[in-house]
């Protein structure tokens, strides 16, 4: 009984990625999706499965990780007790990141940021391009942040954006968010 129970959560899973993305990939007003969403929640395995799916439905998506963004340890912001904080918006380019997208969606290459978080010293950067007519699906806990898509609705108008949002199930007293995670 327990393995009808996964496979049939994982079918209806699947049933709501595609008609998301039947959705998305059939709007050709819809140059970007940012795929939003807490620490730990899912963001990359979705918006890689969702970017996918698009481009399985005849619409081409890339997948880019904003993360890429983040300040250089040695440049990061701190909090009062002098530690890290990687959740807070000024611990990411977010405007460099929105005018780098603009630049990418107008056909433009980008020297894309290869560091992550905790890095310091030297950034490396990779050419990122898409061809015309791709759509970009943006990776980034700071998605809901306007900042990171007021290039893009300044450029290309708000109906080019849509925002996807994702964040774990606390609902189950005694179950590790992980294990949501993982169930998911």
């Amino acid at each position: 009984a327990f393995k009808e129970l996964i496979l049939s959560q994982n079918a209806d899973y699947m049933i709501i990625w595609n008609l998301l993305a039947e959705e998305l990939a059939n709007d050709d007003k819809v140059k970007a999706v940012i795929f939003a969403g807490p620490s730990s929640s899912g963001k990359t395995g979705g918006s890689t499965k969702l970017a996918q799916l698009m481009t399985n439905k005849g619409s081409p998506t890339q997948h880019v990780e904003i993360d890429m963004y983040f300040w250089l340890a040695n440049q990061q912001p701190m909090t009062r007790k002098e530690a890290f904080n990687y959740e807070q918006p000024v611990s990411i380019r977010l405007n460099q990141a929105g005018r780098d997208l603009v630049d990418v969606l107008d056909g433009y290459q980008i020297d894309l940021p290869q560091h992550g978080f905790g890095v310091s010293g030297v950034v490396t950067y990779k050419p990122f391009s898409v061809p015309k007519g791709t759509k970009l699906m943006i990776d980034s806990h700071m998605g809901l942040n306007p900042n990171l898509a007021r290039a893009i609705i300044e450029r290309f108008g708000e109906e080019a954006v849509k925002v996807v949002y994702i964040e774990n199930y606390h609902g189950f007293e005694g179950v590790l968010e992980e294990d949501i995670r993982f169930l998911r």
